[in-house]
């Protein structure tokens, strides 16, 4: 049986987060991607592909760089992971070297890595917690996979284990960021640390 064809318009950029044989390319000529017992849309997810508008975020990050990850809510605060064992928090600017993340940019999707905890380990979630990033053994998986959407000189940060239902976000009466639909807080600022 097979799935559903859809004819992508000339201005649509899609990009497939895993290996597929039928890859739309914004410089080909409108063409269709025909997937087996599936029917997607933009920011449609399942267990096998995760579609989503191409990351135009790529170009901002140079992956040999390390960047701090500022809500833009408060002020001198940046996003910190203690460990692998503990949800990422918000912490004073310029305490700690865990401060510092690599948004390491691939196939349309960005890992985000920790300066003090290795490339072994990266910012996500899971199927058994969807709801706070910390840092996992590097897999790709899903949960493992971002996207970053500009909106002004900000960024909205979204994982590929939940597609658009949430976003990487600190609203009014948490105590720290995590994964909300529509609650705000969801604006960040990424900026590369000089020193």
């Amino acid at each position: 049986m097979h799935g559903h064809i859809r004819d992508l318009p000339h201005s649509t950029s899609l990009a497939i987060s895993r290996q597929h044989p039928d890859i739309w390319s914004p410089e080909r000529p409108p063409c269709r991607i025909h997937l087996v017992d599936l029917v997607f849309d933009d920011f449609t997810l399942n267990q096998q592909y995760h579609l989503h508008p191409l990351n135009m975020a790529s170009s901002f990050f140079n992956p040999k760089e390390y960047y701090y990850i500022t809500t833009t809510k408060y002020s001198g605060y940046n996003l910190v992971s203690e460990s692998d064992k503990t949800p990422a928090f918000l912490g004073e600017f310029n305490k700690t070297s865990s401060e510092n993340w690599q948004l390491f940019f691939q196939n349309g999707i960005f890992f985000i890595r920790n300066y003090r905890w290795g490339a072994n380990l990266q910012l996500g979630l899971t199927p058994d917690n969807k709801g706070s990033p910390q840092l996992y053994t590097r897999s790709g998986d899903l949960g493992q996979q971002w996207t970053l959407r500009q909106v002004g000189a900000n960024f909205v940060m979204m994982n590929g284990l939940l597609g658009a239902s949430a976003n990487f976000s600190f609203p009014d009466g948490v105590g720290r960021p995590g994964m909300y639909s529509n609650t705000g807080g969801e604006l960040w600022n990424i900026t590369i640390n000089e020193r």
